[in-house]
């Protein structure tokens, strides 16, 4: 009985290191700027480039909306919605960063001292409940604290593989040029049938006659006409193009950005389920007799 109380007592003085050093010295370490300043900079860094996406998205619906015609309008205004998706994810980002130094502030400073005196009030009064909660509090304020790094450092990877800024520069300058081909085949159309008219004079007409002038107009336009059709054709390639390629950044960053910091945290939890043996989804306190003894006695009496 003198061994056990001693040993009660050793780890009472543990858990009060433990919070004590928690709460004064580790919290300061990681709420300090430069704890966490490659994964800011990355943040930083992806910051930007979501910036650099929802510009170009608005410049390639202003590049495909110049195009003459009615086919691409469907085409830049899918790009136009892009953007609100965009601030979705740059929203996710700014998240990030802030609770990177918060989160961090919160676990040691106060879950991590929390923990550890549930822990230690379990101890003192023999209460496997309140030890549960300690043990379980302590986890999860670890598994927050690591969820941002983890998650930021995978999505690094993945953004490095995709080059996903790599596009806008790109695919904004092709519409561009696809646009401005457009309207030079119709500036050309206009400049041909007007020469066509004026090379057949009064006298050059009498001569030829109206029906040869009338196939010289006609030939220019059918031949502008087709030119400018092809140009469209190319220009709306381009554009679909742009489309699925902006699509698929999109897809990118909200992976990156929503759905990889969500599945770090389940995963974490996961994880320390699997290595202590705590069910996270359990009831802390289980349902007492007298509820259970109380529950029956009702089931009982309905069945009669």
């Amino acid at each position: 009985m003198k061994h056990r109380k001693t040993n009660d007592w050793i780890q009472l003085l543990i858990l009060l290191g433990i919070g004590l050093l928690s709460a004064f010295l580790i919290t300061k370490v990681v709420s300090a700027p430069g704890f966490h300043a490659k994964t800011i900079e990355s943040l930083d860094a992806k910051r930007s480039t979501i910036m650099e996406l929802t510009a170009g998205a608005s410049a390639a619906s202003v590049a495909v909306a110049a195009i003459p015609g009615d086919a691409t309008t469907p085409i830049a205004n899918e790009l136009a919605q892009l953007n609100s998706f965009f601030v979705i994810s740059l929203g996710a980002v700014l998240l990030e960063k802030y609770l990177l130094t918060v989160i961090g502030y919160g676990v040691f400073r106060f879950m991590i001292p929390a923990a550890c005196a549930l822990a230690g009030l379990g101890i003192l009064f023999r209460n496997i409940s309140l030890r549960s909660i300690g043990i379980k509090l302590a986890l999860a304020g670890i598994a927050f604290f690591l969820v941002v790094p983890v998650s930021v450092g995978i999505s690094n990877l993945i953004e490095n593989t995709y080059q996903v800024s790599s596009i806008v520069n790109v695919d904004v300058t092709e519409l561009e040029e696809a646009t401005q081909s457009v309207i030079t085949e119709e500036e050309a159309l206009a400049e041909e049938t007007e020469s066509a008219e004026e090379k057949q004079s009064f006298w050059n007409a009498l001569l030829s006659g109206i029906n040869h002038l009338e196939e010289n107009v006609n030939q220019a336009m059918q031949n502008a006409a087709a030119a400018i059709t092809e140009a469209a054709e190319n220009a709306k390639k381009t554009a679909e193009e742009t489309l699925n390629r902006f699509v698929e950044a999109l897809a990118v960053v909200i992976v990156t950005t929503c759905l990889i910091p969500i599945l770090t945290l389940s995963f974490f939890l996961w994880l320390l389920q699997v290595l202590s043996g705590i069910q996270f989804t359990r009831p802390i306190f289980p349902p007492s007799h007298h509820g259970a003894h109380k529950h029956h006695d009702e089931a009982a009496h309905s069945m009669e």
